[in-house]
């Protein structure tokens, strides 16, 4: 009698090739995928400070006296985007407050907020406090101010 050797040749074989790529498989080295974190860029407050209005430094006012509120900002991007500028000063009483959104190119940037000191602001010390929002994430740095009283008039009159 004849028998066919076709399906147990067949199991052997799919037996075998198994055997092969299990055994290929555990010598090949392993892939790892990496994720690269990407971080979202950032606008940061790197400095605040008051200015006059010729654009001098300056930490003393007078009533009237104009003043800028200036801010150094860096955008760590490659690119220019758009940010939230907060301006406020604060102190015996809120003497100034402003928002607005502004663009921001790559690297350090200069802005200020020109104003002028009220006539009813008490005097003291005040801080100026510039915050950037970006995404979400916000960044602020202060500097303080003084507002002096101002000296009465001096006559030159003799009674």
């Amino acid at each position: 009698m004849f028998r066919s050797l076709f399906w147990p040749g067949l199991a052997i074989t799919i037996s075998c090739l198994l055997f092969v790529a299990m055994l290929l498989s555990s010598m090949l080295p392993t892939h790892t995928a990496f994720a690269q974190a990407t971080t979202t860029p950032a606008v940061t407050v790197e400095r605040v400070w008051t200015r006059d209005g010729n654009g001098q430094n300056k930490n003393n006012f007078v009533h009237g006296d104009a003043i800028q509120y200036t801010v150094i900002v860096k955008n760590s991007s490659n690119t220019t985007v758009t940010a939230t500028f907060v301006f406020e000063a604060t102190g015996p009483r809120q003497i100034f407050s402003w928002k607005q959104d502004a663009s921001v190119a790559p690297g350090l940037s200069g802005y200020y907020s020109p104003a002028a000191v009220p006539n009813d602001a008490p005097p003291g010390t005040y801080t100026i406090r510039i915050t950037v929002i970006y995404h979400g994430q916000r960044s602020s740095n202060m500097s303080p101010f003084t507002v002096i009283p101002t000296h009465p008039q001096r006559s030159d009159k003799l009674l």
